[in-house]
C-alpha cells in the first residue's frame, strides 16, 4: 500500500557552452553564457497542507476565544452572586447547589418532610457523598423560610427554588401575609428588617419611612419594600407579587390563627369594608375553614408589581378614592413622599452572642443588663417538666423586670401591637428577618373598599420606640472562629415579654447549653400590666401538644388557669450546622425549606 506524500524539489539547470554556434548566437553576452536556470516543482498536496494549517490555527484560535469567554462569564457570574453592598444589587441565588437534597428526616430511605405536611409530597434524593443519611430534627440543606402561614411559607420556598434570593423569598412571603393575615399584615401596615450578608459580613437594618395623618400613618410598606429589593433583590419585582395576587383574587382558606382574630374583634369585622369581606350572605362573621377572597386587593397588587419604580402616584391615587375630599390631598401627598432607609443596626457585643436592633432601640441593652442579673441570681428556667421550679424562676425574672423600669415607662412595655414575621436562612449563613404590624389587631378597622387595603392606627414609629422589639435578632455562635458554619439566629418581635424571652433564650443556650428543641419547648412568660406601679405574668405551657395558661403569683405558686394570655410576642430561632438549616418557633410558625 503506497502512502501519497507531499513532494517539493528544485532542479536547477546552467547553460553550458557549445562547440557549435549560431551566427545569432554572437548577440548574446559572456553573462549570458554562464546564466543558471532555476525550476521548483510543487505537488497539488502543498497547498492542501498550507490549506489544512490555515484552518488549524483558525480553530485553534476560536476555541481559545470561546474559552476566555467562558471563564470571563463565570467570573462575571461569581461576582454577580455576592452581596457588595448597599449599591449594588444582591444575588444569594448560588444557595441552589444540584448535588444537594431536599428537606430532610429520620427516614432510611432519606425521604424529606415538611413542618406538619403529609409525606405524599416528600421526594428522594442522594446527598453529595453518594450516601443517604437521616436527620432526626427539621433540617434542610439549601434554605428554609418561616412564618405564621403555611401558605406564605410554601410561596416564599417556591421563589428559593427559582433561583431567587432570601430576599425576594422575605418579601413574597410578607405580601402573603398581608392577604391571609390581614389583622396584623398588609400593604397599610409598616416592616423593619435587619439582614445579614455571610460573604461581606455586614448587617444591615432596613425599614418604611412615613408621613404622619392625624390617626394613623401613610401607607408606605411598598415603598419600603421596593427599596429593599432594589438594593438586594434577583428576580423581577413583579414575580414577587404573583402568590399573594393570586390568593387574593381566588380565595384563600382562613386558618386557626385569623379566625381567632375575627372571633375577638367582632366589633372591627362590623365596620363597612371589613364586613364585606369577612361576613356571609347570613351575616354570620366567617370562621376557620371558611374561604376569603379580596379581588379588589389583587388588582392592586398587580398594578403596583408592574410599575417597580414608579408606582408610589399609582397608588396612592387608588388609595385616595376612599378617602374623604377633605382629606386626600394630604394624604395623597403623605402616600407619594413614603420611602425606606438603609442604616447600619445597632449591635451589641458580648461573649458568644451578639444583640442586634433598630438603630435607635435600647432592647438590647436592656437585655444584657437583665441577663447579668440573671447569672448574678443563678437563675435557671428548666423544661415544661419541672414547672414548680420554672414558676419560682420565672417569678424572679419578673421581679427583676419590674426593678428596671418606674411606672411611668411601663405603658411602652405593655403596647397593644401585633405583629406578624418573617425569617429566612440559607446554607452560606445569609439570613433575613421582618417584622411587620398594623400596631392593634385589625389595625383602624379602616378598609379601603376599592383596594382592599387595611390602614394602620399608628401615631409614632415603631422604630423608635426604645424597649419595643421590631425585630430583635439574637446571633448566638460557640466561638468567634467557627460563628460562620455555625451559629443560631433568634428572632423575635414584641414588647416587653418579647425582651424576657431573649434573656430565658441566652441563658438557656449560651449558658445551660441546652440543645435548640429544648430551649423552645421551654415556658413562655408573657408580661401583663398589673396592680398600680406593678407588672405582672402569664405562663404558656405546651403539655402533650396543648397549650395551658396559668398566671403568675407573688407568692412563687400557680394562682389561675385562663383562657389565654395577652401581652404577645412572636419568636423563631434559624439554626446553621453543618451547611444545614433547621427552623423551630417557640410561638405559632409553620416552617418551608428544601
Amino acid at each position: 500500500m503506497h502512502t501519497r506524500k507531499m513532494v517539493q524539489s528544485t532542479v536547477k539547470y546552467k547553460v553550458l557552452a557549445s562547440d557549435v554556434q549560431d551566427e545569432n548566437d554572437n548577440d548574446c553576452t559572456e553573462e549570458e553564457d554562464n546564466e543558471e536556470i532555476t525550476i521548483d516543482f510543487h505537488s497539488d498536496s502543498i497547498n492542501r497542507q498550507r490549506q489544512i494549517r490555515k484552518r488549524d490555527t483558525c480553530i485553534r484560535v476560536m476555541v481559545a476565544v470561546i474559552l476566555l469567554a467562558i471563564v470571563f462569564g463565570f467570573m462575571l457570574y461569581e461576582w454577580n452572586c455576592y452581596w457588595p453592598g448597599v449599591d449594588e444589587r444582591q444575588d444569594l441565588s448560588h444557595h441552589h447547589e444540584p448535588n444537594k437534597t431536599h428537606k430532610t428526616s429520620e427516614d432510611e430511605d432519606h425521604e424529606h418532610h415538611e413542618h406538619g405536611k403529609d409525606d405524599d409530597h416528600d421526594k428522594d434524593h442522594d446527598h453529595k457523598d453518594n450516601h443517604n443519611h437521616n436527620h432526626s430534627e427539621p433540617l434542610y440543606h439549601n434554605a428554609a423560610i418561616i412564618t405564621d402561614s403555611a401558605t406564605c411559607s410554601s410561596i416564599g420556598k417556591k421563589l428559593l427554588q427559582e433561583q431567587g434570593n432570601l430576599v425576594d423569598a422575605g418579601i413574597a412571603a410578607l405580601l402573603c401575609l398581608g392577604v391571609v393575615h390581614p389583622h396584623t399584615a398588609g400593604l397599610g401596615g409598616v416592616f423593619s428588617a435587619i439582614l445579614y450578608n455571610h460573604t461581606t459580613k455586614s448587617f444591615k437594618a432596613v425599614h418604611d419611612t412615613f408621613q404622619k395623618l392625624p390617626t394613623y400613618r401613610a401607607p408606605s410598606l411598598l415603598q419600603g419594600l421596593q427599596l429593599l429589593h432594589s438594593n438586594y433583590g434577583h428576580l423581577e419585582w413583579s414575580r414577587l407579587f404573583e402568590g399573594a395576587a393570586e390568593l387574593a383574587k381566588d380565595g384563600f382558606l382562613i386558618d386557626g390563627i385569623l379566625s381567632k382574630a375575627l372571633k375577638a374583634h367582632k366589633d372591627k369585622i362590623l365596620q363597612p369594608g371589613l364586613s364585606d369581606l369577612f361576613r356571609d350572605t347570613d351575616g354570620r362573621v366567617k370562621s376557620e375553614g371558611d374561604i376569603v377572597a379580596n379581588r379588589n386587593l389583587s388588582e392592586l397588587l398587580l398594578s403596583v408589581s408592574l410599575n417597580g419604580s414608579h408606582f408610589a402616584e399609582k397608588l396612592a391615587v387608588k388609595l385616595a378614592q376612599d378617602i374623604s375630599e377633605a382629606e386626600r390631598p394630604a394624604f395623597l401627598a403623605a402616600v407619594q413622599a413614603g420611602s425606606g432607609e438603609i442604616n447600619e443596626p445597632l449591635i451589641l457585643e458580648k461573649e458568644k452572642y451578639r444583640i442586634l436592633s433598630a438603630p435607635l432601640n435600647l432592647a438590647g441593652a436592656m437585655v444584657s443588663n437583665l441577663l447579668d442579673r440573671v447569672r448574678e441570681q443563678n437563675l435557671t428556667f428548666p423544661g415544661h417538666e419541672d414547672l414548680g421550679n420554672a414558676s419560682a424562676s420565672y417569678n424572679a425574672l419578673l421581679q427583676l423586670a419590674d426593678e428596671f423600669f418606674n411606672t411611668s415607662q411601663r405603658d411602652i412595655f405593655t403596647l397593644n401591637t401585633t405583629s406578624s414575621h418573617v425569617g429566612v436562612l440559607d446554607s452560606h449563613g445569609n439570613f433575613i428577618v421582618i417584622s411587620t404590624s398594623l400596631n392593634s389587631t385589625w389595625g383602624s378597622g379602616q378598609c379601603l373598599p376599592s383596594s382592599g387595603v387595611i390602614l394602620n392606627d399608628f401615631t409614632s414609629d415603631i422604630t423608635q420606640v426604645p424597649y419595643f422589639s421590631f425585630p430583635l435578632v439574637l446571633k448566638i455562635y460557640e466561638n468567634e472562629e467557627d460563628q460562620d458554619d455555625e451559629t443560631l439566629f433568634v428572632a423575635v418581635t414584641g414588647g416587653l415579654s418579647a425582651l424576657i424571652h431573649s434573656v430565658v433564650m441566652l441563658r438557656n443556650l449560651v449558658d445551660v447549653g441546652l440543645s435548640v428543641p429544648e430551649t423552645v419547648r421551654s415556658p413562655l412568660l408573657h408580661i401583663e400590666q398589673g396592680g398600680p406601679g406593678s407588672l405582672s405574668g402569664c405562663m404558656s405551657v405546651a403539655t402533650n401538644n396543648t397549650v395551658v395558661f396559668r398566671m403568675l403569683s407573688e407568692r412563687d405558686r400557680w394562682v389561675k388557669e385562663l383562657g389565654e394570655c395577652s401581652g404577645g410576642f412572636l419568636s423563631m430561632h434559624l439554626q446553621l450546622k453543618a451547611e444545614h438549616v433547621g427552623v423551630y418557633g417557640a410561638t405559632d410558625v409553620n416552617a418551608d425549606g428544601y
